[in-house]
């Protein structure tokens, strides 16, 4: 009588993690040839699935990068002499006010 040997699970292979500047080169890259290049079908379609996990992987990276930024200016804040956190994006584009100018 034989006996199935159990088989090891195979683990989920992950991709290493890519830096934010290399993941948005090689997003460009996809849509540059996305629009420039002719492809067939099968080609546009895998170029799209993989700029579309780019995306998200660098929407993620830019949200933890401000939530950190967040964390570091409350944490300055909260401190005796503190300074006050830097203008938002959304300050910064209400106009000509004095102070809401970077440089």
């Amino acid at each position: 009588m034989l006996r199935a040997t159990p088989t090891p699970a195979v683990a989920a292979v992950e991709e290493p993690e890519v830096d934010f500047e290399s993941a948005i080169g090689r997003l460009e890259e996809l849509v540059a040839q996305m629009e420039n290049e002719p492809l067939k079908l099968d080609a546009l379609v895998q170029h799209y699935e993989e700029g579309s996990k780019l995306l998200a992987e660098c929407e993620g990276k830019l949200d933890r990068a401000r939530q950190r930024i967040q964390e570091i200016e409350a944490e300055s804040a909260a401190q005796p002499g503190g300074s006050e956190p830097a203008p938002t994006k959304e300050k910064l584009d209400g106009g000509d006010e004095e102070g809401d100018e970077l440089f």
